[in-house]
């Protein structure tokens, strides 16, 4: 969600450390790691500490935007999201 935030809307919660800390647990713990989006990752992205060639599914853009403002003075207005969903595409 973090790395959706990121790349797509230009905004984050976590620090660029923070973050690489967290693709590097990630990557050390991959192999016993079960989780729904898991194929949506890959070892050489998490060691690089990129999502950005990450295809979010929907669930994940809405889970991240509904984080992002229950955390932040900040809301993300929909023509962001509009814009975000084709800049990619």
């Amino acid at each position: 969600m973090s790395s959706y935030l990121y790349y797509e809307l230009d905004r984050s919660i976590y620090t660029d450390t923070k973050f690489n800390n967290i693709c590097g647990r990630l990557l050390a713990s991959f192999d016993s790691i079960t989780h729904p989006h898991k194929h949506l990752l890959d070892r050489e992205s998490l060691s690089a500490s990129t999502g950005y060639e990450i295809q979010y599914p929907y669930l994940v853009k809405h889970a991240a935007v509904k984080w992002y403002e229950s955390h932040t003075d900040d809301t993300i207005p929909d023509w962001e999201l509009i814009r975000a969903k084709y800049n990619r595409n």
